[in-house]
């Protein structure tokens, strides 16, 4: 009797050693450590889901695609269920599904809970639908003196957004142009006051050459302020 229980000891020594060196050999994942409780969930792309380069290398998105299958058990589109993306075109013809069925298949393939898009969002909505109403105002191309520094400036209050500009050395004011934007183009927490929207808004400015002489549109800098909310914000 006295042999087996040292037999039984020495048997449970080794599983707790070999449990050991599994529990050290396997990293410890988000949907391990919370799967009992809730499903772990991101956004993915469409590249994501398709496994091909785009906004980020080919190998670069191998990478994310490895880092998804690992940590999480629940997938939803970043974009590709929106209204824009489903249905670009007007007519039963119109409609794109190819890459919501890539998501759903990535998913799927993966075992994943797949979550899907709201039927109506606050943008990215196709411009047929708003066919024979009120265009949105279209803004003038503003021509730019050659060889000088432009600052550009953005207003956002809630839901609000403005432009301005001004050519270094030229301008002593802002040019403030006379449209208002949706500011859901900027972030992810423009809404009307009073209603939900997202944490830990992102705010952004990017530059593009469309007059096709390949020339750099880079930022010097970016400044950042908070300020209160401005019924008018061209007075600030």
């Amino acid at each position: 009797m006295k042999r087996n229980s040292h037999i039984c000891l020495l048997t449970a020594a080794l599983l707790s050693i070999a449990m050991t060196a599994w529990a050290i050999d396997k990293p410890v994942t988000l949907k391990d450590v919370y799967g009992r409780h809730f499903l772990v969930g991101t956004a993915i792309n469409r590249n994501m889901a398709a496994v091909t380069g785009g906004r980020r290398s080919l190998e670069q998105t191998v990478k994310d695609v490895a880092f998804i299958k690992q940590q999480f058990n629940q997938i939803s589109p970043e974009n590709d269920l929106k209204w824009q993306l489903v249905h670009p075109r007007e007519g039963a013809d119109g409609y794109d599904f190819g890459p919501a069925d890539a998501f759903v298949n990535f998913g799927v393939s993966n075992k994943m809970y797949v979550v899907g898009h709201t039927l109506v969002w606050h943008s990215q909505t196709p411009t047929w639908v708003f066919a024979d109403t009120n265009p949105p105002p279209v803004v003038a191309n503003v021509a730019i003196p050659p060889g000088k520094p432009v600052h550009l400036r953005a207003e956002i209050d809630y839901e609000r957004l403005y432009f301005a500009y001004r050519v270094e050395g030229v301008d002593k004011n802002w040019r403030w142009l006379p449209q208002q934007f949706d500011a859901s183009i900027l972030s992810d927490e423009a809404t009307v006051p009073g209603q939900p929207n997202f944490t830990g808004a992102f705010v952004g400015m990017a530059c593009q050459d469309l007059a096709g002489t390949a020339r750099p549109a880079d930022f010097d800098f970016f400044v950042y302020r908070e300020r209160d909310f401005l019924a008018n914000p061209f007075s600030a």
